[in-house]
């Protein structure tokens, strides 16, 4: 049997980590004991290829199977569709603690671009994790570009990340330091409730902001187009 790798998959094999040539030092002496998952393959007309198969999950062993030269790999087959072949991919790579937030945020969206009319419930129901799980996720959309950052390298937990997106993007910008700061140092809790605060800050603030303009739009009203007078005297 023969075995091509999915074109439905998250990631490329990283054989430039450190932990790939470690499973490769160790494939080539013990082999793989843990089998990959393969599903029977199909050519470009939709028919079955007897004694070919097409890889799911496993794409890391499955390398180092090859550039160690054995001649054989465990493998169970499944018959899947592509999306569960997606969802296969992303079940399994989002319990590997080394994965990026990056990879698991990357692999969520395109999921849900590729079915736009799901909820988040359906969604969530989809991969078998919880709708205030797939909720923060998508919220992470909202941080600012250094703590997208923070949160896509696994420099901030997921319920750190949601909090701070409660907070507009210019607040953000402005309480970095002392939002990294806390971030760093408080425990869960300490650091939600230092969110707050600044969240009836920044509130506080927008209020102002508002009786100012409203203020000085008394003060000094612009000038009305005969349309938009006609509409008020209605």
């Amino acid at each position: 049997s023969q075995i091509t790798w999915s074109p439905v998959k998250l990631r490329e094999a990283r054989k430039d980590a450190p932990e790939y040539a470690n499973m490769l030092q160790s494939i080539a002496k013990h082999g793989v004991y843990q089998p990959i998952l393969v599903r029977p393959f199909k050519n470009e007309n939709g028919l079955l290829v007897e004694g070919m198969y097409e890889g799911v999950e496993g794409c890391q062993r499955f390398n180092c199977t090859l550039d160690a030269k054995l001649p054989d790999i465990p493998a169970i087959i499944r018959e899947l569709t592509d999306d569960e072949v997606f969802a296969v991919q992303l079940i399994y790579n989002s319990h590997r603690i080394k994965d990026r937030n990056k990879d698991l945020v990357g692999h969520i969206h395109k999921y849900a671009a590729k079915h736009p009319g799901l909820t988040q419930s359906e969604i969530a129901d989809f991969f078998c994790v919880s709708q205030d799980f797939i909720s923060k996720i998508m919220a992470t959309q909202k941080l600012n570009e250094h703590f997208k950052h923070q949160f896509e390298t696994n420099n901030l937990p997921l319920i750190k990340a949601y909090m701070i997106t409660q907070l507009p993007s210019e607040f953000q910008d402005r309480w970095k330091d002392a939002i990294n700061n806390h971030a760093a140092a408080d425990d869960q809790q300490s650091f939600i409730n230092f969110i707050k605060d600044l969240q009836k800050e920044a509130r506080t603030e927008q209020r102002g902001e508002r009786t100012a303009k409203d203020a000085d739009d008394i003060e000094n009203p612009r000038p009305r187009k005969r349309d938009e007078l006609m509409a008020a005297l209605a």
